[in-house]
């Protein structure tokens, strides 16, 4: 039977039954069963308009303006052009600023948001009279922690916060920040301007954006005005969670690379001198970041108990990311010498801190002893930790002894600290004998250097090393010419450590009274033996010619800039002292005349100094090579001179060569010489 073929509408009613979809897809479907309609025709490629040329004004570059940013945008850059020209007339000047104001009232902060239009807020602030800048303030400081983290309106904010002219301005600043500080402190952006806001407010509104940081949310009602305070007030079971949280905005601002800021650095200490909980957890996670902390004060205290309270494995770290390759630069600085000097204090690993003194420490001996910070860490290295030439600071961290101190119920370090040290001076020893063989009249100029000098031949392996002593001894009859130190020509080198752009009027104090801007505190640590009658010499002496502006630092320092790189010339000092071992010829003064050491203040008491302290074999050394060079008997015909002769016949050398001279002295003792006077005491004993 044959097939019925389809008629048309058969065929019809089949067309339109849509093709079975198979497993996993969705049937397509015709646009108008889905309601879209397509309105589009053919793409058009759209023509791409020639930016218009910079003009120049005012012989500076204008910017570009753009009328699809919209004509008030375009009109307030254009008078931008106009209005900073330095040679403007203050009635132009205004007129134009009023006229960029009017085009931008009520937009300020959205003008603030673009790269462009945010530079013709600053200019308006900044070149506008106190009535616009009114107006300014107005509409944006109700809105700064806003502006503080947006990257170009941050720049704003940092200028309305900078240029607050009164206490009251500052305040108002500061209650814009309420209950959002904490979170502008760590962000990315507006750390900067948290920190800024922080140097300019006022004291009580300091304290209370502080408080946020502690988060402490009725910090307003306590009287303390410090963390260590705040946790003597708040009951017991609130201090972990207060201390957690602090310790989460240091976590997160070490993570984010805000650590160079000084309000960390602040934060920091405060946190680790308030409560030793969870204080070795707090050393592990922040200790990325201490090449910046140790660049202030307060940075560097903290680093010095983090470092104290730190397992062997945090150490390692630090000795590899913070000291490693910097440890000398270091040692001149002014704040990060303290916590180097605590780091090598409390390591019991002295086979790496040893590495790090004999490769970098060691080979810049000379200069670290010239320099006034640098001659802290060898004097630390070398001497007692209440020694009197260290300086407060040093003194303040090393008055633990870091066996004696336990973290967590295990000691912060298990050698004893004179064990410890003394593996430390092997290592330091051979840079110094290098140093004193290659500049020992600068060393004995030096003020700094004096009391390194003094250490040094006091231990062992240099204390008795006959070669070394008679090398000292001829230093101190060389000609006047090799006692000009480095340290007098030139002002000590200050190199950038860490964060910060430099240091402050607080750093470059306590640079000072390093160097010995006080005179007498100077004198105490370069000859801490030296008699009454030293002191008081003759009226014609040159006790007051020194003058210490030289040494004072010339640096800065505050909270933002990239870590410091090494240079060339920082490769090489140490480098050239190495190599400086043979030594220098100095030459011998003439011997007709009086020895030129007892002309130089620093030098001679440093001289005085080595023989009243009864160095191991110093005053035979001496007592041989003044001999051979003029003679004994020219020492004693000053006021200086018989000081020091007195000293090497107390010493047990030169009483009979001495002697001799017994009716001359008694006649300069008659006309007042104290020197004369304590010559002839000695030699009747």
């Amino acid at each position: 039977m044959a097939k019925k073929r389809p008629t048309a509408s058969s065929r019809q009613a089949g067309s339109k039954k849509q093709r079975q979809a198979t497993s996993g897809q969705r049937p397509k479907l015709p646009q108008s069963a889905t309601g879209v309609v397509s309105t589009r025709g053919a793409p058009t490629k759209r023509k791409k308009k020639e930016p218009s040329a910079p003009v120049e004004h005012g012989g500076r570059k204008a910017l570009v303006t753009r009328p699809s940013r919209g004509m008030n945008v375009a009109e307030s850059v254009s008078l931008w052009n106009v209005f900073r020209a330095k040679t403007l007339d203050e009635t132009t000047r205004k007129t134009t600023v009023d006229a960029a104001l009017l085009a931008l009232s009520g937009k300020l902060y959205e003008a603030s948001l673009k790269h462009d239009s945010a530079r013709v807020v600053q200019a308006l602030h900044k070149f506008g009279d106190a009535e616009q800048r009114g107006k300014i303030e107005a509409e944006l400081v109700p809105r700064l922690p806003e502006l503080a983290i947006r990257p170009y309106a941050r720049h704003v904010a940092l200028a309305l916060v900078k240029r607050a002219v009164n206490s009251q301005q500052r305040s108002a600043r500061c209650r814009a920040f309420r209950g959002k500080f904490r979170q502008t402190a760590v962000h990315a952006v507006g750390a900067k301007v948290a920190d800024a806001l922080l140097e300019t407010a006022p004291k009580r509104d300091a304290m209370l954006l502080k408080c946020e940081l502690y988060a402490v949310p009725d910090a307003a009602l306590l009287k303390a005005e410090t963390l260590t305070g705040i946790l003597a007030e708040v009951p017991e079971r609130r201090h972990a969670q207060i201390l957690l949280e602090v310790d989460k905005t240091l976590s997160k601002l070490c993570d984010k690379g805000l650590a160079h800021y000084g309000f960390a650095h602040d934060l920091l200490w405060e946190r680790v001198s308030a409560s030793n909980l969870n204080v070795r957890e707090l050393a592990s996670r922040t200790a990325e970041a201490h090449p910046h902390f140790v660049s202030t004060r307060s940075g560097a205290r903290a680093s010095a108990l983090l470092a104290t309270a730190a397992d062997a494995k945090t150490r390692k770290g630090l000795l590899k990311k913070c000291w490693r390759g910097r440890a000398a630069q270091a040692a001149q600085h002014a704040r990060a010498h303290v916590a180097l000097i605590r780091f090598l204090d409390v390591v019991d690993d002295t086979k790496q801190s040893g590495a790090l003194i004999s490769g970098e420490i060691g080979p810049a001996a000379a200069e670290l002893a010239l320099d006034a910070c640098g001659a802290q860490v060898l004097l630390s290295l070398l001497g007692e930790p209440t020694a009197k030439p260290l300086s407060a600071d040093v003194k303040d961290v090393l008055k633990e002894d870091s066996a004696s101190v336990t973290v967590e119920d295990k000691p912060a370090s298990r050698k004893a600290r004179e064990v410890r040290r003394g593996e430390l001076v092997a290592h330091l020893t051979p840079g110094l004998k290098r140093a004193l063989y290659a500049r020992a009249p600068e060393l004995l100029a030096s003020r700094a250097a004096a009391p390194v000098i003094i250490a040094a031949l006091a231990v062992a392996p240099l204390a008795g090393d006959a070669e070394l002593l008679e090398r000292v001894a001829r230093a101190c009859v060389a000609p006047l010419a090799a006692f000009e130190s480095a340290d007098e020509a030139a002002p000590a080198a200050n190199p950038h450590f860490g964060g910060g752009e430099a240091e402050d009027e607080d750093e470059a104090a306590a640079r000072q009274v390093l160097a010995g801007s006080d005179e007498d505190e100077a004198e105490a640590g370069a000859a801490s033996l030296i008699e009454d009658e030293a002191a008081e010499d003759d009226a014609g002496s040159d006790d007051d010619g020194d003058s210490d502006d030289d040494e004072a630092s010339d640096s800065e320092d505050s909270g933002a800039g990239a870590f410091f790189e090494m240079s060339d010339d920082d490769s090489e000092g140490g480098a050239a002292a190495a190599d400086a071992g043979g030594g220098a010829d100095w030459g011998v003064a003439d011997a007709a005349a009086s020895p030129p050491v007892l002309d130089h203040d620093v030098a001679h008491r440093t001289l005085l100094t080595l023989l009243q302290a009864k160095t191991d074999g110093f005053a035979a050394a001496f007592a041989l090579v003044a001999g051979e060079t003029g003679g004994l008997g020219r020492w004693a015909g000053s006021n200086r001179g018989g000081l020091v002769m007195a000293a090497l016949v107390r010493g047990g050398h030169g009483r009979k060569e001495l002697g001799a001279a017994r009716k001359a002295l008694a006649k300069a003792k008659k006309g007042g010489s104290k020197g004369a006077a304590a010559l002839l005491e000695a030699l009747g004993e």
